[in-house]
């Protein structure tokens, strides 16, 4: 609460514009020092389904917390936006506190998501959410490396929103997968990809 309450609750906040996907940053923040975890959990999930993941990954010092209003005094520290969103992503998972996904009647479109990092996930639900039936597809095991505790959030997350996951699975050519999906998108590890572009 103590760094939360660091945030000065900018009138244009330019945090939201350095952020990729435009968290209400003030507004969560202003949740927590309330001691409304709840609310302020929701607030985040309205932009991202990844906050744990996110929390933990993104770049914040070149993002958020690189323009923060805070930060920029001479000998202040930006607000620690970046740990605040992975304390209130845990504090949700640690409370079993859920997404509130509202899923649409399904639109009868299968879409194949190849690739189960934070942007196949992330793709995942956001079409899931329009209604559309989700298959991820994954080359390996888990998708995403150490920290351990990112496989058993993605794990958690892609039980509510995809109809399936199928691991250990490659390709040559997306046309594999035209016969059974309306379409697909490739949300892979360019650097996986690279070392073997017959990998998907």
């Amino acid at each position: 609460q103590f760094e939360a309450a660091r945030c000065i609750q900018c009138n244009d906040p330019a945090c939201i514009q350095g952020c990729p996907v435009s968290i209400d940053i003030p507004g969560f923040l202003e949740m927590i020092v309330e001691d409304h975890l709840n609310d302020a959990i929701d607030r985040v999930w309205e932009a991202t389904a990844l906050p744990a993941v996110c929390g933990r990954v993104c770049p914040q010092e070149i993002q958020c917390e690189e323009v923060c209003v805070v930060g920029l005094k001479k000998g202040s520290e930006p607000v620690g936006i970046g740990n605040l969103e992975m304390f209130i992503a845990d504090w949700a998972r640690a409370n079993n506190v859920k997404a509130k996904f509202n899923i649409p009647p399904s639109t009868g479109r299968k879409v194949a998501v190849v690739g189960s990092g934070p942007a196949g996930i992330a793709v995942a639900g956001d079409l899931a959410k329009k209604g559309h039936e989700v298959t991820i597809f994954e080359a390996f095991h888990k998708a995403i490396p150490p920290p351990e505790t990112i496989p058993s959030l993605i794990s958690a997350l892609v039980a509510q929103i995809a109809s399936s996951i199928l691991s250990c699975f490659s390709f040559n050519s997306i046309s594999e997968l035209a016969p059974t999906f309306t379409t697909a998108t490739l949300a892979l590890n360019l650097a996986s990809l690279c070392s073997n572009p017959t990998t998907s």
